[in-house]
């Protein structure tokens, strides 16, 4: 459903503007008549300070490149003028800045010039001028182009995001790049930044203010004047701010998704780094949420660097572990990963993790949050995922896109998380690509460690006499039993849903079924009752279908488990992996 199509429904719109905050509903009518404008003029900019540049330089290079071998692949493509964004390439021979090319997020990552790091570093490792060439030329390209200060190169978080790229890609080539170039390039960084002062994005908040906030933060470490030096004073004490605000205190970014909590982790640490090298204090309380981030990393993703996909979250987003790890021990030392029976109170999350037989559970038990901006929140509210022996067993079905994504109202529905649905409803009313009117109301969450035990139980935003509980527990045999008991909607039509990884086939048998992939395979055995049916790969409407990352998505088998109308006994399936 359109989000121009609010008027047809007052009531979903004032459910949705019940949850915002009085600054979001002060900003919101200034940011859409910022967006009729051309961006800020500029401000007269400062220069570069020697000595903090040559620190904050020397600590880029300590982090090294990450995957050194992927960023020469990307950067080769990029002189060929190939360019791969959201796993959809597009071949330009010439670039025009004020166009949108594939979508807006394509055109996002475009214009935040994450691939100018890709030519730097290629550069550095390899001495090849080719790469120099290309960057140098793209960068007067956009130079020249950007004049008009229009589309969507000029929003706020591409501001924000390519005034990072733009700041590490100076630190690593600026001497081997023509000086004009270089003065051109901090001219226009400087301008870009004045110009985000002035439009931070007050009306969304969440992780787009943290880019806002971290990106004017490192203009005001890394250059020297009279505009850098209040950024310094002001921004670098109000990201810091931001980042406690925006990270509850058992360690989670508070839009609970996965791969934003990953992203977040990601600009913390570089700032931190940063600010430690150019002497700049870390406040303490900083230092230990930024301890507790990266502990709840373990939770939220895996050792080979796949994640869970719960709410908004895609693989390939998120730089791997390994590079995280290496991050957090110039930041703070790093910490020790999470195992166990795992609670984390504050974000609604239940985990449970052995390392070391590679299983895992992990339980979303909140409501869409934070309550003032749940854009990346899925209507998924007791799903959860599994994997056994070390992979993906029963996953969510993940995100393909945003903006236009044909899949994107499926995805965020309740019907594709691992969770229970009443006559099809959702359990949030979702509109639009981000928005959420009413929302379910969380009514219990309580887990015992020994043996694991899972209880926890809502009412629906759409039914408050519905109440779903669902209990989940591990057994002495390794098995998973999931059990769901509905009230308050007899004779209606109640379905839980389970979906499995795509690498599993998965077939019928007189009392469940079961799903077999190479080298595993999980017997499942319905309990209370229950019909059930396998469906893999339907479009309309869409059902079956997994997208672990931006532009990906994959048939995968669905079981749906319908409850005995007539009754409302509980029901679920029992889950064993099958040695030999």
């Amino acid at each position: 459903m359109s989000e121009v199509d609010w008027h047809a429904h007052p009531g979903r719109l004032v459910r949705t503007l019940l949850h915002l905050t009085p600054t979001q509903l002060f900003w919101y009518p200034i940011r859409r008549l910022q967006s009729l404008r051309p961006a800020p003029a500029p401000r007269a900019p400062g220069g570069r300070a020697p000595s903090t540049w040559e620190a904050a330089r020397q600590e880029l290079v300590a982090w090294g490149p990450g995957d050194g071998e992927a960023r020469r692949s990307r950067a080769d493509a990029i002189c060929r003028g190939e360019y791969l964004f959201l796993n959809h390439p597009e071949h330009l021979s010439s670039i025009d800045w004020t166009r949108t090319y594939v979508s807006p997020l394509w055109t996002y990552r475009l214009q935040s010039f994450e691939w100018a790091t890709d030519l730097a570093w290629t550069h550095c490792l390899s001495g090849d001028g080719k790469y120099l060439r290309t960057l140098a030329a793209l960068l007067e390209s956009w130079l020249q182009g950007a004049a008009a200060r229009r589309g969507l190169g000029w929003d706020p978080y591409v501001v924000s995001s390519r005034a990072i790229q733009w700041c590490y890609t100076l630190l690593l080539v600026a001497e081997a790049l023509p000086p004009e170039l270089v003065d051109r390039m901090i001219t226009s960084l400087l301008t870009q930044l004045g110009g985000l002062e002035r439009r931070r994005e007050l009306h969304l908040q969440a992780n787009h203010l943290q880019r806002n906030l971290s990106a004017l933060a490192m203009g005001g470490l890394l250059f020297e004047g009279p505009v850098p030096s209040a950024w310094r004073r002001r921004w670098v004490p109000a990201m810091w701010s931001e980042f406690l605000r925006q990270v509850t205190p058992d360690g989670v970014h508070a839009e609970r998704s996965p791969m934003y909590h990953g992203l977040a982790l990601v600009d913390l640490l570089e700032i931190v780094c940063l600010a430690k090298a150019v002497g700049e204090p870390v406040p303490a309380a900083v230092v230990d949420r930024g301890r507790a981030m990266g502990r709840v990393w373990s939770v939220l993703s895996r050792g080979d660097g796949t994640i869970h996909l719960i709410n908004d979250s895609a693989n390939g987003e998120v730089p791997a572990r390994e590079y995280l790890a290496h991050l957090a021990s110039r930041a703070w030392g790093g910490g020790a990963p999470l195992s166990g029976a795992v609670r984390l109170p504050d974000a609604g999350f239940v985990a449970w993790i052995d390392n070391t037989s590679g299983e895992r559970l992990l339980i979303d038990a909140a409501p869409p949050g934070p309550a003032h901006q749940p854009g990346h929140a899925h209507a998924g509210l007791l799903s959860f995922e599994l994997d056994l022996a070390g992979r993906p067993v029963v996953v969510d079905s993940g995100l393909s896109g945003y903006d236009g994504d044909p899949f994107r109202d499926y995805v965020r529905s309740s019907r594709a998380h691992n969770t229970v649905t009443v006559d099809g409803l959702d359990q949030a009313e979702l509109w639009g690509t981000f928005r959420v009117g009413g929302r379910p109301t969380m009514l219990s969450a309580d887990m015992e460690d020994r043996p694991f035990r899972f209880r926890g139980a809502y009412r629906p935003f759409h039914g408050r006499r519905i109440r779903h509980e669902r209990r989940i527990g591990r057994e002495a045999d390794g098995a998973w039993v999931v059990e769901d008991e509905v009230s308050g909607a007899a004779g209606r039509r109640v379905e839980s849903y389970l979906h499995f990884h795509p690498d599993f086939e998965v077939s019928m048998r007189p009392d469940g079924f079961q799903a077999i992939a190479p080298g595993c395979r999980v017997a499942g055995t319905i309990l209370g009752g229950a019909q059930w049916r396998v469906v893999r790969g339907v479009r309309e409407p869409p059902q079956g279908w997994y997208c672990p990352a931006f532009g990906v998505v994959q048939a995968a088998a669905t079981v749906i488990l319908m409850r005995d109308p007539q009754g409302e006994q509980s029901f679920g399936v029992r889950l064993r992996r099958v040695l030999g």
